[in-house]
């Protein structure tokens, strides 16, 4: 209740002032524009989680199968710990080999670390699966023995599970929180959490299937544990010695990839040569970070201009006129294609107002093209200069 009260509070006092002020900011503008956008929603961020987590019978049915992947590797990991105890004269050996194991699985990663990485995701796919079974078994258990005290180590891995689930519900179909710079996702930093899960599952859940060999389940299971992190680092390792490439500014610094970062800087070198400090100049869909960087004005009220943005041909004609008073000499145009929003490039794929406007009303002067980056895209920059008699 105090949260909800300190919102209201917050908000109306929000709409009040602008109500006092310029009366543009309505409830409607606030919570479909500003807090839940309706044309990003519906255009951009609904179009990856359609890939991410589609609610399909055939995206169940891949996680479920998933689970019973890893469910048989953690079986084969007890009945190696089975195995282990039962014959001693075979435990060096065994140990020896899991430390070879890991040895060249660490080499592999090295080696290919792509190839590494492709692999790796069935180690983490079949966790926002778990982690729901984990929950609801631990939740029933904790009912069904309310007689008992509850163990601090069962509420632990109750609460771990579920964060768990809540990271990972929304991005079940493709749950990769392991490095991956191409995909990156925010369930990477749920890392920890799925660290603990893994642990409470090989060190404390599997060596009490068979008790009999639960130090050899166990050591097994922190080997593999091990091997996980292992891999992990090298592939951190791996990104990190990328080749960056730094672009300069009159106002800031960034970091780039080699491939994109010439593009970007022969854009913000165009800007400098073509306008004032603190004019308007339209950079889309993106790269705002420019703005900052060469002290120009971003004329949209729009932080980026990716599909939804601009909610529709209002919105578009909107923005044209904003542009043509402020007075927007240049802009710069991103022609990569949106695979990942399922929308072709800004003006053409979508807000082809904006894009039609453009073509008629300025003159391309220039395209600043990069290298083919690791997906064969290769960043290409469209530079548009306004027509004197315009």
């Amino acid at each position: 209740m105090t949260a909800l009260a300190v919102a209201a509070a917050g908000y109306g006092a929000f709409l009040a002032a602008a109500a006092l002020g310029h009366g543009t900011l309505t409830v409607d503008t606030l919570l479909h524009q500003n807090l839940f956008p309706r044309g990003p929603l519906r255009e951009s961020v609904a179009e990856v989680y359609r890939v991410l987590a589609p609610r399909t019978p055939r995206s169940f049915a891949g996680l479920a199968g998933q689970l019973a992947l890893y469910g048989t590797g953690a079986a084969a990991v007890v009945a190696a710990g089975v195995l282990l105890a039962r014959r001693r004269a075979g435990r060096r050996a065994a140990v020896a080999l899991v430390v070879a194991g890991a040895l060249v699985a660490v080499l592999a990663v090295l080696a290919a670390p792509e190839t590494s990485r492709f692999y790796l995701k069935y180690a983490f796919a079949w966790m926002p699966a778990g982690a729901l079974l984990a929950s609801l078994g631990l939740g029933a258990a904790a009912l069904r023995g309310r007689a008992r005290p509850w163990a601090p180590a069962d509420q632990l891995a109750l609460m771990v599970a579920l964060l768990v689930v809540g990271f990972s519900f929304t991005v079940y179909a493709r749950f990769a929180p392991y490095p991956n710079p191409k995909a990156q996702q925010g369930t990477a930093y749920a890392m920890p959490l799925i660290a603990v899960l893994l642990a409470w599952l090989h060190v404390r859940v599997l060596p009490r299937v068979r008790p009999a060999a639960a130090g050899p389940v166990r050591a097994l299971g922190l080997a593999w544990l091990a091997l996980l992190a292992a891999a992990c680092l090298a592939l951190l390792v791996h990104d990190a010695r990328r080749e960056t490439v730094m672009v300069h500014g009159p106002h800031g610094v960034m970091a780039a990839t080699a491939a994109d970062g010439p593009v970007y800087q022969q854009a913000v070198d165009v800007i400098q040569r073509t306008t004032r400090p603190s004019e308007p100049i339209l950079l889309a869909p993106q790269m705002t970070s420019l703005y900052v960087m060469t002290d120009r004005v971003d004329p949209l009220p729009q932080l980026s201009l990716l599909p939804g943005a601009l909610d529709g041909p209002a919105d578009e004609r909107q923005a044209i006129r904003t542009l043509q008073d402020r007075g927007v000499r240049l802009a710069v145009i991103d022609r990569t294609q949106l695979a990942l929003y399922h929308h072709g490039a800004f003006g053409v794929g979508y807000d082809r107002i904006v894009g039609a406007w453009l073509h008629t009303h300025f003159a391309h002067i220039t395209t600043i093209r990069g290298t083919a980056a690791a997906d064969g895209q290769p960043r290409t920059l469209d530079v548009w200069l306004r027509r004197p008699h315009e």
